[in-house]
């Protein structure tokens, strides 16, 4: 599988405390069949926390937020109590990614950050624009014509987004009105495709 990613992608930490708009509040936190098996094998106070807390609906696990909105599992210093107690490797697979995401087009995938992070956000902002590319070893699914055609449509608004950012300001208020015709004009190109269709 080809792989593409910018370069800040493996220097991406999370600044944990210290972030001023936690990703552990506002959003409930889906809990995978794998995380849930090593979640059932924590003991003690934390375990039993995580049992009383832990809600299955629809075949599905997941940690309903409290009344405040923070995760259960959010410590008034920022931090999470499950890294605390057990380390990074007991926490379920959204919050062990985020804001890490994949795209994944048959044997091709790209790989990127979340800008809903700040520590991200700050990332993407101080880009020198490099492109790391790897290859990884066994192959993705053979794409259809129309995915092909979906994928030189993804890589070409990339490609263009990427030329505007590298002249973009870096205060955040400014940067977002820079966008805004960029994205409007991305926009109407794609419902003037759509509709000639």
């Amino acid at each position: 599988m080809d792989i593409e990613y910018p370069s800040y992608y493996e220097e991406f930490r999370c600044i944990a405390g210290k972030c001023k708009d936690s990703c552990c509040r506002g959003w409930c936190i889906d809990v995978d069949r794998e995380s849930k098996k090593r979640l059932d094998r924590i003991k003690g106070p934390l375990g039993e926390k995580i049992k009383e807390k832990l809600k299955e609906g629809e075949g599905n696990y997941y940690f309903p937020l409290e009344e405040n909105g923070d995760c259960p599992f959010l410590l008034k210093s920022g931090l999470c109590e499950m890294i605390l107690s057990e380390g990074e490797d007991a926490l379920c697979n959204v919050c062990a990614s985020y804001p890490r995401v994949k795209q994944i087009y048959g044997n091709y995938a790209q790989y990127d950050l979340n800008a809903s992070c700040e520590e991200a956000f700050r990332f993407i902002l101080k880009w020198d624009g490099r492109i790391v590319r790897a290859v990884e070893e066994g192959m993705g699914e053979k794409l259809s014509r129309e995915q092909e055609r979906e994928l030189i449509h993804v890589l070409a608004f990339r490609t263009a987004l990427w030329e505007e950012l590298s002249y973009l300001p870096t205060d955040f208020n400014t940067f977002f009105l820079h966008l805004f015709p960029f994205f409007w004009r991305e926009k109407v190109k794609y419902f003037l495709k759509v509709s000639i269709r």
